[in-house]
């Protein structure tokens, strides 16, 4: 009985074995997504993968997107997923390392729409409006201004209010990405992130991390007519206690405060990736001689280009991986 599984064309055979006393590098297969696979503007999008090592095991895991480090794993891979993925092309690879150092890559090119990017944004005018606060949705109270830096120390029971003095506004767009990816187009005052009733707050809950709030204010109904204001700031939200948090972020001199998370109570080790993949920093702290605030303080100086970094923190068997926005 002659049967086939996906295309005609049987699997390569494996490497011939290694001669005696050599290491033999490990195998690696990406499963999902499929090489040449297109997928809708705003799917999700899971990175899954098979690897082996005939004489000895996989120890690390590193997912590449578009030659970024986006997520590493011990010798256990769990699955990387692209959530609310935009529009364009991307190259997918995954490195995985055995037990002896050698290493092996796989890749899968991947569209989204088009694949072609959507188009940038207009230029901001010079100057800007608009100013944001930070509302208390439980009990409508102001809780503070919004800037660039910020560090939230609470994501529940939240929004976002945008105020623009420009009389000529009519709608505003708000665009949250980051940790809590949102889109919101608001057509009547309060302009709010979340949305509200008649000045009733919705609630809303930000996650601990990173964020980028972007802001356009519009000369017309639903983003229509002209551009007329925008503003762009980037703040954290404090965490659970289950994830790392760095601040200010991004950073353009100076050093970077990270919150290390409440389960790392010993010797923790950490690398500082940079965009095209290398390492630009090495070292090892102690949870235990940091006192309560538990921060690891990280000198931008070594961050010579612009881009975002990655801060990989390992303990025990736990992986945090933090980005870092170097401006």
């Amino acid at each position: 009985v002659n049967i086939t599984a996906g295309s005609n064309n049987p699997p390569p055979p494996p490497p011939p074995p290694p001669p005696a006393g050599e290491n033999a590098p490990p195998t690696v297969t990406i499963t999902s997504p499929n090489d040449g696979q297109n997928f809708n503007v705003g799917s999700n999008v899971t990175v899954n993968v098979s690897a082996n090592d005939t004489d000895g095991s996989v120890t690390k895991y590193q997912v590449y997107v578009n030659n970024a480090l986006v997520d590493t794993d011990g010798a256990n891979f769990t699955p990387h997923y692209i959530t609310n993925i935009s529009a364009g092309s991307y190259a997918i690879k995954v490195t995985v390392t055995d037990n002896e150092g050698a290493t092996a890559s796989a890749t899968a090119n991947i569209t989204v729409g088009s694949g072609n990017p959507p188009p940038p944004p207009p230029p901001p005018p010079s100057g800007s409006d608009i100013t944001l606060t930070l509302i208390n949705a439980a009990t409508n109270s102001n809780n503070g201004a919004l800037t660039n830096g910020t560090n939230v120390s609470s994501g529940s029971n939240i929004n976002v209010r945008a105020d623009v003095a420009n009389s000529n506004v009519k709608s505003v767009f708000m665009q949250l990405s980051g940790a809590t990816p949102r889109n919101q187009t608001e057509n009547v005052t309060p302009f709010a992130l979340f949305g509200d009733v008649a000045g009733n707050y919705a609630s809303g809950t930000l996650n601990g991390g990173a964020h980028t709030l972007v802001v356009q204010a519009y000369s017309g109904l639903n983003r229509s007519g002209s551009l007329l204001e925008t503003l762009e700031i980037s703040f954290t939200v404090a965490s659970d206690g289950k994830s790392a948090i760095a601040y200010p972020n991004p950073v353009k001199q100076g050093n970077v405060n990270v919150k290390l998370p409440e389960s790392i109570t010993g010797v923790a080790g950490y690398a500082i990736i940079s965009p095209s993949g290398t390492e630009v920093e090495r070292g090892t702290v102690d949870a235990s001689k940091m006192g309560d605030d538990k921060l690891l303080q990280i000198d931008s100086a070594n961050m010579k280009n612009d881009g975002v970094y990655y801060l990989v923190i390992q303990a025990n068997y736990d992986v945090f991986t933090v980005p870092i926005i170097k401006q």
